[in-house]
């Protein structure tokens, strides 16, 4: 083989190994330098509003029996971030948050006793809710490629990056409920229950009366779309989905003295992210970022624990939920570059 077909075998592999940008004045998060760095990225810290709710659910024959909502109306958390570019080839994510213990709001419990003879509500109760720890992470893995340019993307230093991605998202989230009150229907000679109305005397109560936390651990595959823009601005997104949400949740009903443990393996999970990063230094740089996020797992069964009793099997499925939005803007630190 002569020279002249060596050269342009080299110059093939080159050119068709994926980057972010050819361009030394647009900074994608992630691109190959000049200095052919085998591994580039950054790490962050940043600070989040974190609101949503959580929701717990207990379903007889498909019929909701009892449904207690939890409130974050915001809360705030912490995160370290890490994005990494492996040879060019293997895009790794970690993030990992510290949710700050607050109020959070107020916890609705509703029950419907009257089932299967009606759905309506007839049981209400509302306390002040204290999110008292929180901790998540999240991890993924993408293949990015280079999609092809326009010669005006290329004058402009503008190129985009399109990466299949596996993830796995871990929430353990606890919240505990104060004081408030509660409006009961009255029992009726037949065994039915008085529907709710307003009307109905509130009965103070004060002290704790229930806790709840919440453990996901949700499986993903996703999508990741990555656009380098000049002025050394770099967005970056992706939608994660899954058809399973593992859950292991616990709820203490403490004037009862008694501890449901409800546990799912059955759901489905959607996690969409957006992000922005502005370089704007050599090795510094700005980072801010929105996440949506709903979890939901059903079909999942509960063991009931009370004291000094064997633990007891329920005839009832179990389900809980996650729904949240995070808005995140810290500093990032970039290496490899």
């Amino acid at each position: 083989m002569n020279r002249r077909s060596c050269s342009i075998i080299i110059l093939s592999i080159i050119l068709s190994t994926p980057c972010f940008s050819k361009t030394d004045d647009t900074a994608h998060t992630l691109q190959l330098n000049q200095k052919k760095s085998y591994l580039t990225g950054f790490f962050a810290l940043s600070v989040n509003l974190f609101l949503g709710k959580a929701h717990e659910y207990v379903l007889q024959d498909h019929n909701l029996l009892s449904h207690l909502e939890w409130q974050m109306k915001p809360v705030v958390s912490y995160t370290a971030q890490a994005e990494m570019l492996l040879f060019n080839i293997l895009h790794f994510q970690t993030i990992a948050e510290l949710v700050q213990p607050m109020p959070s709001g107020s916890m609705i419990d509703k029950d419907f006793k009257n089932i299967p003879r009606n759905s309506n509500l007839t049981h209400l109760s509302k306390h002040s809710c204290n999110l008292k720890e929180g901790s998540r992470i999240t991890a993924a893995i993408g293949i990015p490629s280079l999609l092809p340019q326009t010669s005006k993307m290329e004058k402009k230093g503008i190129s985009m990056s399109l990466e299949p991605m596996i993830g796995l998202h871990y929430s353990n989230l606890q919240w505990e409920a104060v004081n408030g009150y509660n409006q009961y229907g009255n029992k009726n000679p037949d065994g039915s229950y008085t529907e709710w109305n307003e009307h109905i005397e509130k009965k103070a109560i004060h002290g704790t009366v229930v806790s709840y936390r919440q453990a996901l651990l949700v499986p993903t595959l996703g999508i990741g779309v990555g656009i380098t823009l000049p002025h050394r601005l770099t967005i970056f997104s992706n939608v994660h989905i899954s058809p399973q949400v593992i859950s292991t949740c616990e709820d203490t009903h403490y004037d009862r003295n008694i501890t449901f443990i409800d546990r799912t393996n059955h759901g489905w999970a959607v996690y969409s992210k957006t992000q922005v990063l502005w370089q704007l230094a050599h090795f510094f740089g700005l980072v801010s970022s929105f996440r949506y996020e709903k979890a939901l797992g059903w079909n999942g069964s509960t063991i009931i624990e009370k004291k000094n009793k064997a633990p007891e099997r329920l005839r009832s499925k179990a389900g809980t939920e996650l729904e949240a939005c995070t808005f995140s803007i810290g500093f990032a630190f970039i290496f490899g570059r």
